[in-house]
Parts: C-alpha cells; structure tokens; sequence
C-alpha cells in the first residue's frame, strides 16, 4: 500500500445491478427448478436485533406466515416465544457472540426462508415516532444501536447525540447488509441546522459516517430511504460510537489453525499510530498489529474448519466458493466492526511498493499467496515469478470474493513484455438466477511456452477513478489443485424458498459444485443429522455436471418438525494428481438462500447460516420410479416405470419429465391421465454421452389447490397452481458407446 491521499468522486451513487445474458446464464446454470405448493416466506421482523443478555419483542411479517408458533435461530443461544400471532419474546443469552444470524419462521406450511438478526454488545433503543423533524429528534447516549424502520413515502428519522470536542464518533448503518430493503441515507447537522456530513452508498448499499466534533455540543442524525420507498421491509440498525472501526488487514489471508501477525488499518484502535497520508475520504487511519488464529488446523483433523466459510457479514453467492472467516478487534468497551479473512495453504507474502510497472514488478516464489490493495488512485501492481516449459500454473485474483469492493483485471507478460492474456470476469453460474456465483475475479491457466520469467499486473478496473485502503485483494500464484465446494439451495428459482419433505412423499434440495481447477471427478452427497422418519439415498454428481437433486423420502409415521441437517460431498482425487490432500476429498456443503424475489435478473442471495428441513403433513400425489439403478451404454435407452400415489382428494393428471439428466440425455415428456395411478418415461442417451455415474430424478406436475398444505376445507384451498414433487433418485452408471 503507497502512502498517499484518496479521492473519492462526489455523488457518486453507482447501481450495483450488472447487466447480464439471461440466455448465457441459463445456458451455464443448473436445471430450472419447477414450481412447488407455497412455503413460508419470512420478509422482516422487527426489531431486527438486540444486544446480548438482553430480552426484545419483536414482529415478523411475510407471506405463507400461516400459524407460525416459533423461531428458530441460527445459534441456539437465541431462543423465542410466541406472545401473540406473528410476534415474539426473544431471549438473547449473555454467552452469544457479536454477530448476525439467521432467524427462520416455524410454520403448519414449513419452516420460512431466512432473515437476519443481529446481535450486538451495545445498549440497543428502539425507534419510535414521532421523529420526522430535527426538532423531534430521540435523544441517545453513547454507544448505542438504533433498531428502526422507515415506513415508507416521506418517513424520515431523526436522532440526537451528545459529542466532546475532538471525539471522534462512526455512524455506521446496517440495512442491505442484513436483508432489508431500505437503501439508506445519513446526514449529519450541528446544532445550528448545519450540514456536516452525508453519505450514501459505502458498505454496499449502506451508508457510513466517520464524525470528528468540532466544539461540545448536540448533533443530529437524519436517516431516509434515498428513493423515498419504505414498508414493513424498510428496517434498519443504526450504530453510533467511538469504538475501534476497521477498514483493512494485512495479510488478507492466514493459515487456518495457525497464529499469523497482523497489520490492522482502521480507526480509534487501541494502541495503534498514526500511517501519514493514508486516509479514507479525508479522514486518516491507524494501524496496530495483532497476531490472530481462525479456523482449525486440516493436519490436526480438523478439515471442517479448514475448508469453512463464515463471517458475520452477508457473504454473497461469489464468495461462497472460497474459505475463511471473520475478525474483530475485541476491547473492554466493545468490539469493532468485523472483516473477512481468508484461508490460504501457500506461502503468504504482502505485496511491496514500488511496483507499479513491469521493471518494479515484485519477484515471488512460487507457490504464494499475496496481499495487497489498490490505493491510492491510479494504482497498478506488477509481480514476476518464474516458470519451465511446459508447466502448468494458476494465477489468480481474488477481490470481489475478498474485500467485495473492487472489480479486478488481470494481466499476464511473458518475459520479453508480450503482453499473453488480459483476464476480467471470471466463474462459472452454477447457481442460475437464485444465486448468481459469476465472479468479477481474473484468473490465468498458464501452461508456459518456455522457460523463463513470466509477469502479471492487477489493477482495479475503475483505478483512474478510485483506490482507497478497504481495496483489498488476493493473488494466488500456484500449480492447479483439483479441488471442488459444494452449496445446497433450495429449488425455487425466482422466489425465496426453504426445504419440506411431505409425509409419505419425497422432496429435494439441490446440491451446486464448484469444481476447481480442472477437477472433474464424480461427487458422492450423503445427508446425516436427519429429523426422525426421513431417509436419504447417497447422490452422484457424476463428470461434466455441477448439480444433483438431493432427495429427502419422509416415512408416513414420520413426526412433523423440522432439524438442522448436514450434508457432505466426498470423492476421490485422479491416480496422477500431484495434490497433497491425500485420496479422498471431503467437503461439507453450504447453504444458500436467495433473500428477495427476482424475474429475469441475478437475485439478492447470500450464503445461509445452516440448512434446515422440516417435515409436514402428506402431499396430494406421490411419484415413485424404478429401476432406482441401472447400467447402460451411450446411445442407449432405459425404460423407467413410474407408479403414481395419490391422496384421496386429489384426482388430476399428472405430467412426466426427467430433472436434471446427465449431460447428452433426454427424456421425451409423458402424461398420466386424470385418474391414473401408472406411466413410463424413457431416457434416452446420445451416441455421445459422458461416461460416468450420474443421479437424476423423475419429475410429476399436476394441478393443485393453492392452500392445498394449510387448508382441509376443500371452500378454503384457493385457486389452483401447478405443483411439481419429485420421484425418488434414480443413478445410472453409463459406459462409452460401442468403439469409442
């Protein structure tokens, strides 16, 4: 990082929405998932949060909230109770740390889609109108969280606060960053009614204030939405303070399990020093260095915190891909504010200025992992490192999925200055609409055509306009690690969702793969910590796919409730990888949820803290297939008989379809006529089929009342919708054709 002064355009207000193919995204995702009977859909609750030790009531809202007696909460410190329809009593416990959580609505439909609940350490004032005008201002003491909500139109809140001259005090807003729809606003005034401050979008779509008082004095705070929308929705934590504030740490990255020194940029630390001539918008920065470990040790057995992903903030759907988790700096007055960190197995190395030409480039070794950031403007980092004909090397960039604030290009030289390749976006969407894991990250796949020095520039995309400290990023320079993640999401495509399985019937939950650097090994999923009376047959994602419908069957006795479960992908590295992992890679998957409907374009998503599934009364049809396995060879044909179950209400056809077949097959469409109980679908293999082993299921679409779940009364169900369930797993080995 060069010491240097930032400039930040003004009333710069950029969108974040990219325009994206939606045929290209269709074309690399996986499969559409159809429509299903309606689940709960939880859209806020309010107060959004509370400090720890502490009891809160609060209000949910959304959609399907039908006789919702619960909550379940992502740490079991949290607990609930029903006090009236849709509100609760929330008991924190003093042992739960800072952080945010999911929260989920226990419904006779399921268990809702996720929101956020944050918990702080605080004293926490809840927002209370009249607070329009400045001069209705709430008074709060210091330090203090502000939970409130802007209802909509010209709502506009107000607080006052009390600051020495010379404190420095941050005004720090949560609302994109924890679910809500509110796209904020601050400004700051003295008592006179002058305007001191303003910000808008810097965490995302949240604003952020860094405040030094001139004189004694009151001030006040004014919060708005900036397009003057609100609702129920429109909830937001305001949290004002002198406590330490973090912008940035050096490394970026640590090895998991292991102590690593740090240097933490940020603002009032305890016991830091001033860095001259490195601010952020004008206002300086401190350094302090502290020696942290996260994470646990793979060589200790430790593989489940090794290879994880955690972190108090939302982690977006291109971040899901990576490991690491959080940091903050603890004090006796509070903790700061958290940033991520990321797990690393190389070599780490900080990147060392001056090296903003190819003559400067910085030498590495390799393998490494570098750190480093893009400041001041106008910033651009060459690096060097050596390689033989013929050898193959990944160079990649991480800063999307690192500081989630830039957007990085990559370029790669050979030794002569030529340029070789310039890489931008980078990734494959394995996650369509619901959960876009499309990375704004440049990557290299260099196999180098002599021996000889190589070199590679990064820089940000918009470097001319912009570079500040929070600009971190990653480079990884390294030989290919096959390697794969795994994310469980549940299938609606364009609505938030969570997983029921029905009572003698079957449901699933699709299973997305990252596949890294060229591993293309067949993924065995396994579920273990299933609610009592659910089975789950293990699942192949076999070469070539990214996707599999894991399949939940819930026995007819089976109790209704619901349960935290696990799920866990393992497969065998190829005989001549050069990986030092061992034989057998063992991932557990992570959860997504898509956070607000969508139509056509990428959704707001973000990973989920856990992956719940719940058991509720008996669908109206069930459909069951056979063989459950088979064996056959590429332009073949199988035959799959289908059985229909259907309950004694329910009397429509039935449409058959095959779900997420191996790549090269198709399964032509089928009908089951009104009354039918029997059908048979074929699968069909071009001569040109992978070979491999490969799970898919059989598809059944009928039509079904809407409230078909939550209503006996036939009066009450509503209109029709069409319903799609699913046949239990069907697994194919298939071998290459005849001569092939």
């Amino acid at each position: 990082m060069r010491q240097g002064t930032l400039h930040i355009p003004g009333g710069s207000r950029l969108l974040l929405v990219i325009g994206l193919l939606v045929v290209a995204l269709l074309a690399m995702a996986s499969p559409v998932a159809q429509a299903q009977l309606p689940v709960p859909q939880l859209q806020s609750i309010f107060p959004c949060g509370a400090q720890h030790g502490t009891t809160v009531e609060c209000a949910i809202g959304g959609r399907e909230l039908v006789a919702a007696d619960g909550l379940y909460f992502g740490h079991a410190g949290i607990k609930a109770e029903k006090i009236a329809d849709n509100r609760f009593r929330i008991v924190v416990a003093a042992d739960v740390p800072v952080g945010r959580y999911d929260v989920r609505a226990v419904c006779k439909a399921g268990v809702s889609s996720c929101r956020s609940f944050v918990v702080g350490d605080r004293p926490e004032t809840i927002e209370t109108e009249p607070n329009n005008a400045p001069g209705e201002a709430k008074p709060v003491a210091l330090p203090q969280a502000i939970e409130g909500q802007i209802s909509g139109g010209i709502d506009v809140d107000h607080f006052a606060f009390h600051a020495r001259q010379g404190q420095r005090v941050f005004i720090n807003c949560w609302a994109w960053r924890i679910d809500s729809q509110l796209d904020a606003t601050l400004m700051l005034y003295d008592a006179a009614g002058k305007e001191l401050a303003y910000s808008g979008d810097f965490y995302g779509k949240d604003p952020f204030l860094d405040f030094t008082a001139p004189a004694d004095g009151d001030y006040t705070i004014k919060i708005w939405d900036f397009v003057y929308g609100g609702g129920p929705t429109s909830v937001y934590r305001l949290e004002i303070d002198s406590l330490p504030h973090l912008d940035a740490v050096l490394p970026a990255a640590v090895h998991p399990g292991e102590p690593t020194p740090l240097v933490i940029y940020g603002r009032n630390l305890p016991g830091s020093k001033p860095v001259p001539g490195v601010v952020i918008a004008g206002h300086p920065l401190e350094m302090v260095e502290r020696t942290i470990q996260l994470g646990g040790s793979s060589a200790a057995g430790g593989d489940e915190h090794a290879y994880a992903l955690h972190a108090a903030e939302a982690v977006r759907p291109p971040q899901t891909s990576i490991d690491g988790s959080e940091y903050r700096l603890e004090t006796e007055d509070g903790a700061s504010n958290s940033l991520f960190v990321a797990f690393t197995r190389d070599p780490i190395v900080l990147e060392r200025e001056l090296n903003d030409t190819l003559a400067q480039a910085q030498p590495l070794a390799v393998p490494c992992d570098v750190s480093g950031n893009f400041s001041p403007e106008g910033d651009k980092d060459f690096f060097s490192f050596r390689a033989t004909k013929g050898e193959k090397l990944v160079i990649e960039v991480f800063g999307e999925r690192q500081s989630g604030l830039v957007d990085p290009i990559l370029s790669g030289f050979d030794s002569g200055g030529k340029r070789l390749t310039t890489a931008d976006d980078n990734g494959r969407n394995i996650g369509q609409l619901r959960f876009t894991t499309t990375s704004r990250d440049g990557r290299w796949d260099l196999t180098a055509p002599a021996d000889g020095q190589y070199f590679v520039q990064v820089r940000d995309l918009y470097f001319q306009q912009r570079g500040e400290p929070r600009f971190t990023y990653r480079l990884s320079v390294r030989p290919p690690r096959p390697d794969f993640r795994l994310l469980a999401v549940p299938v609606a495509e364009v609505q938030p969702d969570a997983t029921t399985v029905r009572r003698g019937g079957d449901h699933w939950i699709d299973v997305l793969a990252f596949r890294d650097d060229g591993f293309d090994e067949p993924i065995t999923v396994t579920a273990e910590r299933l609610p009592p009376g659910v089975s789950c047959q293990p699942v192949v994602i076999g070469p070539g796919k990214t996707s599999v419908p894991l399949v939940f069957h819930a026995a007819k006795d089976a109790p209704l409730g619901y349960r935290e479960i696990s799920i866990t992908g393992r497969a065998k590295l190829p005989a001549d990888s050069s990986s030092k992992q061992g034989g057998e890679l063992m991932r557990r998957a992570r959860g997504g949820s898509l956070i607000w409907e969508t139509v056509n374009t990428p959704g707001i998503a973000r990973l989920a803290d856990t992956i719940v599934l719940a058991v509720r009364e008996p669908p109206p049809f069930v459909v069951q297939a056979k063989p459950v396995a088979a064996t056959l060879s590429a332009g073949g044909r199988l035959a799959i008989d289908v059985t229909l179950s259907r309950a004694a209400d329910w009397n429509e056809a039935v449409q058959l379809s095959g779900f997420d077949l191996p790549s090269g097959a198709t399964m032509p469409l089928k009908q089951i006529a009104k009354g039918g109980t029997s059908g048979r679908v074929e699968l069909l293999l071009a001569p040109t089929a992978k070979p491999g082993t490969f799970t898919f299921t059989v598809q059944g679409s009928g039509q079904v009342p809407r409230n078909y779940a939550t209503e006996t009364d036939p009066k009450r169900r509503g209109n029709n919708i069409r319903a799609v369930v699913t046949s239990n797993p069907i697994t194919v080995t298939i071998a290459a054709a005849a001569g092939k």
